[in-house]
């Protein structure tokens, strides 16, 4: 398969061959040639009101949190429900199981940290967080911090950060049983346990997510000029299979000390169809990702005015790929990828007054990484490793009792990343190599209380990412390394209003909110073409990002329910990459306008639903050429219950059957039919 030459700027970074073939399920380096990479933008509203717990170590950004307890009876994924949240856009290269990256406010997928319970999941072989393998069901939320990144985070985030909030265990009892079918032999199964034995309290959650992938769809035949020989075949070579198992024990000494042991664990196994057109018939990929975690708190330790917590991780993830034809143009590959990440971290807050609470965190983690092709005649990569080491500090100071709140933040990383050894690439030994960087992120956010359910939000930062281990190494590819990089920076501006309202007497809650976003990137890394298949990182990119953002959820009577959002957002190019040819051109992938509904009611034990999407068209390329139109998604679906203990939910996707995909050649799946049956005895639904 050949891949078109091409560069993305702007979230801005190029994100070549590594994710065309990630996104064809490979989770490796880049082996070939660069594919220009595009976007298509859904953007909808949170159905939960975020939770104060998130807010503490981020008190002015703009978060939403997710309830991941919204999407049982409707068989959705964490894709799914990031996606159901403005600001952000999910980018899938397939169906359901399919690579899937995420961008916040036009960033790019590399910019933008993800966390699961405070530790982060993107490795520095390429940063880019596959939101597929991330499982929904044993999660309590999913925290979302637009263009912020909390201080108690190791590294910070040009686009912001998600946190993966795991379900805690409770004194009381839970017990639940899920079973999902629908369309394409997609089936679920997830078994969840809370239970207390003697002074422990333990959870466990067992979730297991398959698919055949086998959905109709259009392909233009590879001919995009000739509509004569268009025509719809079905998704072959699509399937997978994924385990997903989650345990957490705690055990509690009197108030606020406590010891909390945390094993999550993934696995799946998928073929690999690559494009639509042309789909490969043998290539495969699977992963395994084990985390281990101990988090300890102290309320009150060292003196009655200071709380601490502690935290332990380490973490394993082993890729492989496997291309025995190499039927995705990037020859035989027999790939092994294995990264260890090993940190500490500990966080001090400590109340001086009543109007100032401040906040010291410190972080060390030490990461490898291990790739192996044992593909005959295969150039072998060395070992890669990257020591970090994070501190940062946060006053929160109420200069005016609850009306003005000013919170200054400084965060210092110091990130060493170093080669383990020499190989050879395009003809040349390239020598062990290294490379150290000093990342500093001031910020300032206030608050202004107009009166009761309103308030004013600001926020002004300063972030920097430093470049990964393609970007400075290279690989046995098209990748040539550049270890006189410098780290990419951005400057991020917003401010907005948030309120909400409930009217007793009309038995109505209206929470509406208002953002507008200004963000300028500099010194963006971009993959420059050096001759007809290899490039080189350089830092040469820039983006201006600007945008509103607008959400709107009315409640009325516990029977009606009215969500939805509108976002407006200009990305412009301002990369001098190839002679500037594309400065001033709206970001690939990024439509300009998008908008979301959701009308639910309750009708005794019934809870029908409507869901109504629309993208305005977006650009293809970085030229501006190549156009995709506007598109509308309804969703239809509704949930019975019996009694207190069973449930029903049937939803209708894509109901007009419209034929879409993100990106191009990797198509999306039309008009699907989905139920679960859900059972939970001891628990009420929210």
């Amino acid at each position: 398969m050949a891949f078109a030459v091409g560069i993305v700027a702007g979230g801005g970074v190029a994100e070549p061959l590594f994710l065309q073939t990630v996104a064809a399920g490979m989770f490796f380096p880049m082996v070939g040639s660069v594919h220009a990479e595009t976007q298509v933008h859904e953007t909808v509203t949170v159905r939960a009101s975020p939770l104060e717990e998130n807010a503490q170590h981020a008190p002015t950004a703009f978060i939403n949190s997710v309830d991941p307890s919204d999407y049982v009876e409707e068989l959705e994924t964490v894709a799914d429900a990031i996606s159901d949240t403005v600001g952000v856009s999910v980018r899938r290269y397939g169906g359901l199981g399919a690579f899937s990256t995420l961008s916040i406010r036009g960033a790019a997928s590399n910019q933008v940290q993800v966390y699961f319970d405070g530790i982060p999941l993107a490795r520095a072989q390429n940063e880019v967080v596959n939101l597929a393998d991330l499982p929904l069901d044993a999660l309590e939320r999913i925290d979302i911090y637009r263009g912020a990144t909390p201080v108690n985070f190791g590294i910070g985030g040009i686009g912001g950060a998600v946190n993966l909030v795991p379900r805690e265990p409770g004194v009381a009892p839970y017990r639940n049983l899920s079973v999902g079918y629908g369309s394409f032999t997609t089936r679920k199964t997830t078994g969840t346990l809370a239970q207390t034995v003697g002074a422990y309290q333990l959870f466990g959650n067992l979730t297991y997510l398959g698919s055949a992938g086998n959905f109709r769809f259009r392909t233009d035949n590879d001919t995009p000029f000739n509509p004569w020989d268009d025509r719809k075949v079905t998704r072959v070579h699509n399937s997978f299979d994924s385990l997903a198992a989650l345990l957490r024990g705690r055990r509690e000494w009197g108030s606020g000390v406590s010891l909390d042991l945390l094993q999550d664990v993934f696995w799946k196994e998928g073929e690999l169809p690559g494009r639509g057109a042309n789909p490969s018939l043998h290539a495969a990929a699977g992963r395994l990702r084990v985390l281990h975690a101990l988090r300890g708190r102290l309320a009150g330790w060292p003196t009655d005015t200071i709380d601490t917590t502690g935290l332990l991780f380490v973490t394993f993830d082993r890729n492989q790929f496997r291309d025995p034809l190499g039927e995705l143009g990037a020859g035989q590959q027999r790939r092994t990828d294995d990264s260890w990440l090993v940190g500490a971290n500990s966080t001090w807050t400590a109340y001086p007054a009543a109007a100032h609470a401040l906040t010291l965190f410190l972080e060390v983690a030490r990461e490898a990484f291990f790739p192996e092709n044992e593909a005959p005649n295969a150039p072998q990569e060395p070992q890669a490793l990257r020591w970090r080491a994070t501190s940062a500090a946060q006053h929160q100071w109420e200069l005016w009792p609850n009306i003005l709140v000013l919170v200054p933040t400084l965060r210092l990383e110091w990130v060493n990343d170093a080669s383990q050894g020499a190989w050879q690439n395009f003809g040349r030994s390239i020598p062990k190599l290294g490379r150290e960087h000093v990342l500093w992120g001031p910020s300032l956010g206030s608050e202004w209380r107009v009166f009761e359910g309103v308030s004013v939000r600001a926020n002004l930062g300063r972030y920097e990412r430093a470049p990964n281990f393609t970007e400075l190494f290279g690989n046995t590819g098209a990748v040539i390394g550049n270890p006189e990089l410098v780290p990419e920076r951005a400057w991020n501006r917003d401010v907005g209003l948030r309120a909400e309202r409930r009217f007793s007497v009309a038995d109505l809650f209206v929470q509406g909110e208002y953002a507008y976003f200004h963000n300028d990137v500099e010194r963006l890394i971009v993959f420059v073409q050096r001759s007809a298949a290899i490039f080189k990182a350089e830092n040469i990119g820039a983006a201006r990002l600007r945008g509103h953002e607008l959400g709107l959820r009315i409640r009325w009577r516990k029977h009606w329910l009215l969500d939805g959002n509108y976002t407006w957002q200009d990305l412009e190019n301002r990369s001098f990459a190839l002679g500037g040819i594309y400065r001033g051109k709206h970001l690939p992938g990024r439509p300009q306008q998008e908008a979301y509904l959701r009308l639910g009611t309750s009708i005794g034990p019934t809870h029908p639903y409507y869901e109504f999407n629309f993208v305005s068209g977006n650009y293809l390329d970085q030229a501006n050429f190549d156009l995709v139109p506007s598109r509308a998604i309804h969703t239809m679906g509704f949930r019975y219950t019996w009694g207190e203990a069973l449930e029903l939910g049937v939803q209708l996707r894509n109901v007009t059957d419209n034929q879409i995909s993100d990106v191009g050649g990797f198509p999306l799946p039309g008009r699907s039919v989905f139920a679960t049956v859900n059972w939970h005895p001891r628990e009420k639904r929210k």
